[in-house]
């Protein structure tokens, strides 16, 4: 079988962005990407890959857990007639532009800064697909991490300082019935409120995954 289901796909990744990802593994004779039409999950994205040969398609399923967006991909084989044929082509989600006004409170940031928010207030019944959720329509995530201390919030990082300004807007908003706080987070930090949260690793490069898992089946 030298077919693959890449699921858990997000909703802001492009067609393009698939094709370059596992073009690193090896060369592909197609990825179709789809839209899945469910009620539950009207943003449910999945790709089919198919390899040129099946050693191929089983390096390519080392890239279950790399992440692509602000989703972990999940790969798996599956053959040829497991490819939907009425399903749309998705049309990926916008993200904001350059155009987007940087507030004041982003004056003494660096770049990095400016792409990390805090996002506080948080109940026990508030989970990182919560946050993920709220704050998919400004860009999507590249990382939610949820901090449990005697304050509870979350570390919402962007691809870009425009989206992470966007989600500045959605303060006094609610997840859950439950109005959120939001705001740079090194601003936050500088203010007293909460103490640093320790440094997080670097997130994985999708490509630098890829040869991983080539390099990893050539030493087999």
């Amino acid at each position: 079988m030298a077919v693959v289901r890449v699921s858990n796909v997000s909703p802001y990744t492009t067609q393009a962005q698939l094709d370059e990802l596992f073009a690193c593994v090896a060369p592909t004779e197609f990825v179709k990407y789809f839209a899945l039409q469910e009620p539950e999950q009207p943003f449910a994205r999945v790709a089919y890959v198919k390899f040129q040969n099946a050693v191929d398609a089983s390096i390519a399923l080392h890239l279950t857990g790399s992440m692509l967006m602000d989703r972990a991909l999940i790969v798996a084989r599956c053959t040829e007639t497991d490819i939907p044929t009425d399903l749309p082509v998705p049309q990926p989600e916008q993200i904001p532009g350059p155009g987007v006004v940087l507030p004041a409170s982003a004056v003494n940031l660096t770049e990095e800064e400016r792409r990390v928010i805090y996002a506080g207030k948080l109940l026990p019944n508030i989970f990182e697909a919560d946050v993920i959720s709220f704050f998919s329509p400004c860009g999507a995530p590249r990382r939610v991490t949820i901090h449990d201390s005697t304050h509870r919030f979350a570390q919402v990082e962007f691809g870009n300082d425009a989206a992470a300004a966007a989600a500045l807007r959605l303060s006094g908003l609610s997840i859950k019935n439950t109005v959120i706080k939001v705001d740079y987070l090194k601003n936050v930090v500088a203010s007293g409120v909460i103490p640093a949260p320790a440094p997080l690793p670097p997130l994985p490069n999708p490509a630098a995954a890829a040869a991983a898992a080539v390099a990893a089946a050539a030493a087999a």
